[in-house]
């Protein structure tokens, strides 16, 4: 799986696969940091699981530059960017098209794939 952490894009946020859904990272459950361009890959056989992202006093919010503490972010398992959207998806049970009416956005944008941040990116 790869994909993106963006509240701006995220430096250093830990990301692991959480299979039981239970917010922890568990042994089982594979992580990693994100790369300084926000992007991360974690490799699973799973279908279903919660990607959460949390930040740390190591987690640079690069629009801003930034530390940013103590956020939690998730998103299903078919997202590919975690944000602020995706965690209220996750947490209100919505879908993606519940939130893009939610939020009015353009007809045709998926809430779980666009990444503001990659647009312009080279």
């Amino acid at each position: 799986m790869l994909g993106n952490v963006v509240k701006g894009p995220l430096s250093h946020a830990f990301v692991f696969l959480d299979y039981d859904n239970n917010g922890v990272q568990n042994s089982n459950e594979p992580f990693v940091r994100t790369a300084a361009d926000d992007s991360f890959s974690i490799s699973t056989n799973r279908i279903n699981y919660t990607i959460v992202a949390l930040t740390d006093d190591s987690t640079i919010d690069t629009s801003s530059g930034s530390v940013l503490l103590g956020i939690t972010l998730k998103a299903p398992s078919t997202a590919s960017v975690i944000t602020p959207s995706t965690t209220l998806m996750q947490q209100g049970n919505l879908t993606a098209d519940q939130m893009a009416r939610v939020l009015d956005l353009p007809a045709g944008l998926d809430p779980l794939n666009f990444n503001p941040c990659a647009v312009g990116r080279t």
